[in-house]
């Protein structure tokens, strides 16, 4: 559980750099003039949500895989996954996700399916910036149904 712990704890660094670099970026908007680099600063938005959601998937994963001994199969793996992160297994494990942070990842999944599937430049610039507003908060969040579940996997160990 040690190794497991500790990937968690790194990406969970990694989460909160791609959150400080969402502020700095809607900072640097409230100022910028540059229709460029309105649109860059947008773009880069949208990737760094994009990269939110992967990393919380990624630990989903990695916990479901290790603790529950086998992940969700099939072409709705995705929402399986989450699904499954809300579901207490009786004698293994409590849930890992509350289901308001379990709402918003959905969000952000549904988010992340569109921004793989479309052309950059029709990325609605004021979805982005509502949407970064919940992915800072998803952040937040996440890492905290995290913890209580890392403390879990803590108290079990001998």
């Amino acid at each position: 559980m040690e190794a497991l712990l500790a990937d968690i704890k790194s990406d969970l660094t990694y989460l909160q750099k791609e959150k400080s670099s969402i502020q700095r970026k809607l900072l640097r908007l409230q100022s910028e003039k540059d229709p460029e680099n309105i649109d860059s600063h947008i773009k880069a938005i949208a990737g760094s949500l994009h990269a939110i959601y992967t990393g919380c998937e990624n630990i989903l994963e990695r916990i479901v895989r290790t603790v529950d001994g086998d992940i969700p199969l099939g072409k709705d793996y995705h929402s399986l996954l989450l699904r499954r992160a809300i579901t207490t297994i009786d004698a293994i494990r409590p849930e890992i996700l509350s289901i308001e942070t379990y709402a918003k990842l959905d969000e952000m999944r549904a988010y992340r399916h569109k921004f793989r599937n479309i052309y950059l430049y029709l990325i609605a610039p004021a979805r982005i910036i509502d949407l970064a507003q919940e992915g800072i908060a998803l952040v937040d969040q996440f890492h905290n149904d995290i913890d209580v579940f890392c403390a879990f996997l803590s108290s079990k160990q001998p």
